[in-house]
């Protein structure tokens, strides 16, 4: 099931709220979420863009049971049994992914929000991140992303996977940033997982195909809306923050790490998918 096959399976339940007025992804669009906790909402025009904004896929237990295909009461169990029992998704030649391919990248036909007056600009926040380390293993993982110039982001990478996997690359890392993918992957992607790949915990629980870059080796979900084929790189170093994090308050402002944008792929009329900071679905992801 694809991130569209879901929002449809929630529109049969009568699940989804449509916003049909045109909103703006500079705070409007996070003021409107925030009013509405544990819906999912969809903005049908957004101003600046010609994509639509859906938010809301994680915000409750019942929408992760409802992506798995299970009672709320057995969500721990199938998670656990999946983290347990991990296996391989299904590689193959193409994916709607890679429906169009933009080797021109510009970040600002993407409605990126702006969450807060006090955060340093637009942030994509649902943004997973791909990458390998020196042994070919492959690691997703979140990392909050705000664009700085047309084909780049500054990122928050914290000192764990992607970042070893950085140093181990010598400072220059491929990466791609998926985004709007289906709730299984966005949960197994916020798992910690040690040695285990985490497409391999999200395909025990839903059957996953994954299909290659266009610019790497990186494997990245066939079925996601929006893929961005980049280089993380510590050698170019950018204001990072500030940035309402989990807790509501401001992180801290840092030096991180620069995103080079390669070549944005993406399916035909893609759905961009937000997250709101601080709320009920940054909470159920984050553990």
């Amino acid at each position: 099931m694809s991130f569209r096959d879901f929002l449809a399976e929630c529109e049969k339940a009568n699940l989804v709220r449509h916003v049909k007025e045109e909103k703006d992804p500079n705070l409007e669009i996070p003021k409107i979420l925030s009013e509405n906790a544990g819906q999912i909402l969809q903005f049908e025009k957004v101003k600046g863009s010609s994509m639509p904004v859906v938010a809301g896929v994680c915000s409750k237990r019942e929408y992760f049971a409802k992506a798995i295909g299970c009672e709320k009461n057995n969500l721990i169990q199938k998670i656990s049994n999946a983290i347990a029992n991990p296996t391989k998704p299904k590689v193959v030649e193409t994916g709607a992914c890679q429906e169009v391919v933009d080797e021109n990248p510009d970040l600002s036909k993407i409605p990126i929000l702006t969450h807060t007056s006090k955060d340093l600009g637009a942030y994509v926040t649902s943004g997973v991140y791909a990458s390998k380390n020196k042994a070919g293993r492959l690691n997703i993982a979140y990392h909050r992303s705000s664009p700085i110039a047309k084909d780049k982001f500054v990122a928050r990478i914290c000192h764990r996977d992607t970042w070893k996997n950085l140093e181990e690359n010598g400072g220059e890392l491929d990466v791609a940033i998926c985004l709007g993918l289906d709730p299984t992957v966005l949960l197994a992607a916020s798992v910690s997982a040690g040695d285990t790949c985490e497409y391999d915990i999200a395909n025990t629980l839903k059957p996953l195909e994954l299909v290659k870059c266009k610019t790497s080796d990186l494997l990245v979900p066939a079925e996601a809306e929006i893929v961005i084929e980049a280089t993380l790189t510590s050698k170019e170093r950018h204001e990072e923050g500030p940035f309402a994090d989990i807790t509501g308050t401001l992180d801290s402002i840092r030096q991180e790490p620069v995103v080079k944008v390669k070549c944005i792929t993406h399916r035909k009329n893609p759905i961009y998918q937000a997250l709101l900071p601080a709320s009920n679905e940054h909470r159920l992801l984050m553990g």
